[in-house]
């Protein structure tokens, strides 16, 4: 890595750790603002029949994307 971009990229960051604190919370004052976000979820029985039928797939994906990576780097996460 080019010794010049690292040293740009940690003056920014003391930047922000001397003005947030930390990075992290830079990170978490950055992305979500003072008024706090809720989501009810009505009607989970029906939301969780629906999830149940498309689990199958979802770990199907998932092992395809498993033997897509191992074909392709000769290793299995």
């Amino acid at each position: 890595m080019d010794k010049n971009i690292y040293s740009k990229t940690m003056q920014k960051v003391e930047k922000i750790e001397k003005e947030f604190g930390s990075l992290e919370d830079f990170v978490i004052l950055s992305t979500m603002d003072k008024s706090t976000h809720r989501m009810i979820v009505e009607a989970f029985d029906e939301m969780g029949a629906v999830y149940q039928d498309l689990s199958d797939l979802e770990i199907a994906d998932l092992l395809d994307y498993q033997n897509l990576m191992g074909s392709k780097y000769g290793e299995y996460f």
